[in-house]
């Protein structure tokens, strides 16, 4: 019984999440990079592998609270910026502390990472970001 009422706790929390507003994603997303970028920061100058899996596993978290699973996520659609600068800025962590070319394109890649990052907080009404550096060297 107790097993039910966690499930049924988490399945509306989920439900209830996914139900905000799109346009409260740029924020969202912003808030999020910005709790994670100066983890992943600290991890690349470490060339800290670890970081990476649970990173994964929040970054998930994150877009399927936003309905990444559902047939057409309004939020995630209406703001690809945002959408893939937190899809992406992972694997602009993993390119700088891999052999070069192995992972991604450094010199095209991280620009278009550190432009998505750009443009979502822009669209979240921040005018600049203080903490991580896609295109930055490692």
């Amino acid at each position: 019984m107790k097993t039910k009422l966690i499930f049924a706790a988490l399945f509306f929390a989920t439900q209830a999440m996914a139900q905000q507003p799109a346009t409260d994603f740029p924020a969202s997303a912003s808030s999020f990079l910005a709790q994670e970028l100066p983890k992943m920061d600290v991890a690349v100058t470490a060339k800290d592998h670890n970081y990476f899996s649970g990173g994964l596993e929040r970054v998930q978290t994150f877009l399927n609270s936003w309905g990444l699973n559902t047939p057409s996520p309004e939020a995630l659609n209406s703001y690809p910026a945002c959408t893939e600068a937190v899809s992406d800025f992972l694997i602009a962590g993993l390119c700088k502390i891999s052999p070069p070319n192995t992972i991604c394109e450094p010199s095209t890649f991280l620009p278009k990472v550190s432009a998505n990052i750009r443009s979502c907080n822009e669209l979240a009404g921040l005018t600049h970001h203080s903490s991580g550096t896609p295109d930055g060297a490692p």
